[in-house]
C-alpha cells in the first residue's frame, strides 16, 4: 500500500476530489485517508483507537446503517455510470440513471432534516420517486444493447432493496402521526 502515497501538489487536488458532504460536515473515509497517508484502512483505524487522546474529539465518527448504505450505493451508481461505453445511448441512459439516483441521498437528507413528521413523509416520498424513477432508468440500461454484465442486475437489487426501505420508513411514519393525532383528542 505504501506505493500509493501521494506526494507534493497533487495533494491538494486528491483531497478535494474525495470530501464528501454528511451530516452538513465535510469528511473523508477512512479508506481516503489511509490512502493519503500510504497506510492501510485498519491500521489507520486501529491508531486512533489506541490514541484517541491524540486527535479531536469530532476527528472520527461512525456511519449508521442507513448512512453507509446510502453512500455505497452512490458511489456504486457513479462507478457503474463511468463504466458504461461511451456511446451516445449508453451515456443519455447512464446520466438520466446518475441524476435520479443521486437526488435519492439528497432527498434522503433534507427527510433527516425535517421539522414534522407531515415535512419527514414528503421528503421521504420524494425519495421514493427518484428510486422509482432510478429503476426506470436500469430497467432501459438492462434493456438496451449496453453490456454491463452483472452490475445492472446489482444496482436493481439495491434499488429494490431501498424502496422497500423507504416505503417502511414512510409507512411507519404515517402510523406515527396517525397515533399522535388520535392521542390529542
Amino acid at each position: 500500500m505504501r506505493d500509493k502515497k501521494i506526494h507534493g501538489p497533487l495533494v491538494a487536488e486528491a483531497i478535494t476530489g474525495r470530501i464528501l458532504m454528511l451530516r452538513g460536515e465535510r469528511m473523508l473515509l477512512d479508506a481516503d485517508l489511509a490512502e493519503l497517508y500510504g497506510v492501510e484502512t485498519k491500521a489507520l483505524n486501529r491508531a486512533v483507537r489506541r490514541h484517541r487522546d491524540r486527535f479531536p474529539h469530532d476527528f472520527m465518527f461512525q456511519l449508521t446503517g442507513e448512512e453507509a448504505g446510502n453512500l455505497r450505493y452512490q458511489i456504486g451508481t457513479s462507478s457503474f455510470y463511468s463504466g458504461l461505453p461511451r456511446e451516445t445511448s449508453a451515456q443519455v441512459l447512464g446520466k438520466q440513471l446518475l441524476r435520479s439516483a443521486t437526488s435519492v441521498g439528497a432527498q434522503y437528507r433534507e427527510a433527516q432534516r425535517a421539522k414534522s413528521i407531515a415535512d419527514f413523509v414528503s421528503k421521504s416520498e420524494g425519495a421514493l420517486q427518484e428510486l422509482d424513477e432510478t429503476a426506470y432508468w436500469l430497467e432501459l440500461v438492462e434493456g438496451s444493447a449496453t453490456d454491463t454484465g452483472s452490475a445492472v442486475r446489482d444496482l436493481r437489487n439495491e434499488t429494490e432493496q431501498l424502496i422497500s426501505i423507504f416505503v417502511s420508513l414512510i409507512k411507519r411514519a404515517k402510523q406515527n402521526r396517525a397515533n399522535r393525532h388520535r392521542s390529542a383528542f
